[in-house]
């Protein structure tokens, strides 16, 4: 088998902090136990899962992580959350370190035969409905948590340490090579439920008010900084409207950076602010109807369309 994207990254930037994608199985079995593996490296209790590879989407990432660690195959039927920002950071007896943005679903059984690999995973568990193992990671407690209550789970704003390491100082061991990387986005719209675009200064063209998020944020910090940069607005995101992944998203920049990006995307209400494009990255802003979109960027205008076609459940791909 070919290197993980993980050892491929380690071995270039050593065990410094990463901003890593990664996802997480929520299994139930017929008496709505959920599914637990004792985990090798931290020495806890965890709900299967692992770190995302490159060509992969979070429902194949999740699939075989699944069928990696407990030899069960699953299919992922619904979104429970988003987890990534500094109470989630992880360190690994090694000494690698990790700001962890795991993507849970909850998912369905298949068959196969349930049985820990002992490489990652020495046991595998259910617990009862409403119970959980006391030694575990703040990710699951968080994951259990949204799952028995119904909600699609996102952290508060918390905003990025500005002496962490960014993308771009990753980018200068790496080279241009394709990495995995996570962007984050906001609808906004006004009263009249027209959506808030940006001119890119990059492209020319048109969209929402998103970038990359980094070390030390929460998902929701990542869209509230990146309007505010861009725009001078101040948003607040009240809902989680869906996740985009898998290979398909795969960019190359005109600087010749390649990254296959998955994007979050919120509901965000305006706050306040005087809405003053940057001239940088944004060079005019301006509120559309769905129907009557200006020449957008397409990745951008992809998400925004499933978004819009799918307005009460939290969607995945």
């Amino acid at each position: 088998m070919a290197d993980s994207y993980v050892s491929w990254l380690r071995a270039r930037i050593g065990p410094r902090k990463v901003l890593l994608p990664c996802t997480a199985a929520l299994v139930r079995n017929a008496e709505g136990g959920l599914l637990w593996g004792y985990s090798k490296d931290f020495g806890c209790w965890v709900v299967p899962g692992g770190y995302m590879e490159l060509g992969e989407s979070i429902a194949s990432s999740v699939e075989r992580e699944a069928f990696e660690e407990t030899g069960t195959h699953v299919v992922p039927v619904k979104l429970i959350g988003i987890y990534a920002g500094p109470r989630f950071d992880v360190s690994y007896p090694n000494g690698d370190e990790v700001q962890a943005f795991t993507f849970a679903l909850e998912c369905r059984m298949l068959g196969g035969i349930l049985q820990p690999d002992l490489n990652e995973v020495s046991e595998l568990r259910f617990w009862a409905r409403g119970t959980l193992p006391e030694n575990t990671l703040p990710s699951c407690r968080s994951m259990v948590h949204d799952l028995e209550a119904g909600n699609c789970g996102f952290e508060s704003p918390g905003f990025s340490d500005p002496l962490a390491a960014r993308l771009q100082d990753v980018r200068a061991l790496v080279g241009t090579s394709r990495m995995l990387t996570v962007g984050v986005g906001g609808i906004v719209r006004n009263a009249l439920g027209h959506v808030l675009l940006t001119k890119r200064a990059d492209s020319g063209l048109w969209g929402l008010p998103a970038g990359v998020m980094e070390l030390g944020e929460t998902p929701a910090g990542t869209v509230v900084r990146e309007a505010k940069e861009e725009l001078e607005i101040d948003v607040h995101p009240t809902r989680l409207l869906g996740v985009f992944s898998g290979p398909q998203y795969q960019l190359k920049y005109p600087d010749g950076n390649e990254v296959q990006v998955t994007s979050v995307l919120f509901e965000c209400e305006w706050e306040g602010g005087s809405m003053r494009p940057d001239g940088v990255e944004a060079l005019d802003a301006a509120f559309f109807a769905a129907t009557a979109l200006p020449p957008m960027f397409w990745v951008h205008e992809d998400i925004l369309r499933r978004a819009l076609a799918s307005p009460d459940t939290a969607i995945f791909i």
